[in-house]
């Protein structure tokens, strides 16, 4: 019966066994007992714990904050007004300057609206315009030296190259993570 209890028979055993106790009066009754032991054994009051709340609040200590990103999304957002005041007379160029200032222009109107979304919202903003603005900004450097383009055009890269490594920052702090040397006492 112990067997039948724990699951452990076949339905053949199980089978057997019930037809037994349906006969036997005796075996019946330690059936029951075995029954009722076993709800007795498996239902009970939890035991009292002590409540550590309070002294694992204490141990953890109030978060750190993170480092100062007041600096970091300043150099985002001055990089990305200093790019659209140089994209805005590119843009109002006369055409016979070329439309490669014009391009230009776009370029910077398009890093300065993805430095100022990134400096506004690091969290959501970083996986995706990171990638794309390293290639764009390496590419315009590499091509405006290669090309021996005027300084306008470098400057418009450096600005931009300042907001990415700012970027490149806030995309590469240590994550806030709370102390280690947690100390509980009951």
């Amino acid at each position: 019966m112990s067997a039948a209890q724990d699951g452990e028979l076949n339905d053949g055993e199980q089978r057997l066994l019930d037809a037994h106790i349906a006969v036997c009066a005796t075996c019946r009754a330690y059936a029951v007992d075995l029954e009722d032991l076993d709800r007795a054994v498996r239902i009970s009051a939890a035991p009292d714990v002590p409540d550590l709340t309070t002294a694992i609040l204490a141990a953890a200590g109030s978060p750190r904050a993170p480092r100062s990103l007041g600096a970091l999304r300043l150099a985002l957002l001055a990089s990305a007004v200093v790019l659209v005041a140089l994209a805005i007379p590119q843009l109002l160029a006369e055409p016979h300057h070329g439309s490669s200032y014009r391009h230009l222009a776009a370029f910077d109107l398009a890093v300065a609206s993805g430095l100022v979304w990134t400096g506004l919202r690091p969290a959501r903003a970083l996986s995706g315009f990171l990638p794309i603005a390293t290639v764009l900004v390496a590419s315009c450097i590499g091509i405006t030296i290669a090309d021996g383009h005027g300084s306008l055009h470098l400057a418009n890269h450096v600005v931009a190259a300042t907001g990415l490594g700012a970027s490149w920052l806030l995309e590469l702090r240590p994550p806030v993570r709370p102390s280690r040397n947690l100390r509980l006492s009951a």
